[in-house]
């Protein structure tokens, strides 16, 4: 049985409707060339439903103290975003920008906000999805483990998250979003319209109920 299986879809469509509704205030700030208040929603500091990777490791002030125009150009990166048809370049554009402690986690989740449609989160809890599905709970969470302990020998480590994970993450997520659907539906949950975000809802709910649960 998938994992999938498992999860609470009401909480789900809760975190992936907060989600589209901070996008949506983003963009608003975007257009309305906010760029203070836009730098501070994008690193999860308004509110961490901006961006959790930022958010979760107290990253927003570091960017903002540690690199020159850091607002500037964080909002430079989120127009080179918003112009992406797929999300190939978004490791490229991430290195270029070369933006101090703005890495794949956080650059990955701001392409995501502003246009998710085309782009993907690569973050911790979507590669533990990802190795959930195609190799296992127990693999997954093995390999979590070893992260968390700074193992170079994590199949998680941190260096392969731009090359490896994030060109393989986008066909499995839009199959958790479809999965996901199919699950919702079965439990009388109207499922998330927009692929991306909804399988980053799902793979926060699998994360948290597994990990919490300590299976497999």
């Amino acid at each position: 049985m998938s994992i999938l299986q498992e999860l609470d879809w009401l909480e789900i469509k809760a975190h992936y409707s907060n989600r589209v509704n901070e996008t949506k205030n983003l963009r608003d700030l975007y257009e309305n060339k906010n760029v203070s208040g836009f730098a501070d929603l994008a690193l999860g500091m308004t509110t961490p439903t901006g961006n959790y990777s930022a958010s979760e490791h107290g990253l927003g002030p570091k960017i903002l103290e540690s690199n020159l125009n850091a607002k500037g150009r964080i909002y430079s990166l989120a127009g080179k975003f918003i112009l992406l048809k797929d999300a190939s370049t978004v490791p490229k554009l991430i290195r270029e920008e070369n933006l101090k402690y703005l890495r794949i986690g956080v650059g990955s989740e701001l392409s995501c906000m502003m246009n998710p449609t085309a782009c993907w989160v690569c973050n911790k809890r979507t590669i533990w999805l990802y190795l959930a599905q195609t190799q296992g709970l127990r693999e997954a969470n093995e390999a979590l483990q070893l992260f968390n302990e700074h193992a170079d020998n994590s199949p998680m480590a941190y260096e392969s998250w731009q090359d490896a994970y994030h060109p393989e993450l986008g066909p499995e997520l839009k199959r958790v979003a479809e999965d996901g659907a199919k699950a919702a539906t079965s439990r009388g949950v109207v499922p998330g319209e927009v692929p991306y975000l909804w399988a980053d809802a799902i793979a926060s709910n699998a994360f948290d109920f597994y990990r919490s649960a300590n299976v497999g």
